[in-house]
């Protein structure tokens, strides 16, 4: 896998870690403080009463949102 940047990295780490047998919590989980340190400055869009604005990555399930907004795709990529 190729990663943009560290943050991509530590962000597939923090997925593969909850994928693991490490912890049986999934979802709306808080994150714990050493992760919100190392998520500092990325931003999601959140639901404020009808208003999306952007927040700071606070859960687990919005780092796996950011995640999937760094997906880039191509026009011409193929699965195979």
């Amino acid at each position: 896998m190729i990663f943009e940047n560290e943050k991509e990295k530590i962000a597939f780490e923090f997925m593969a870690d909850l994928a693991s047998e490490f912890t049986s919590r999934r979802g709306c989980n808080d994150l714990e403080q050493d992760m919100v340190e190392k998520f500092e400055g990325l931003t999601v869009p959140i639901d404020d009463n009808g208003t999306i604005i952007k927040g700071a990555i606070r859960m687990d399930f919005q780092v796996c949102h950011w995640l999937k907004l760094q997906i880039r795709e191509e026009s011409n990529a193929t699965l195979s």
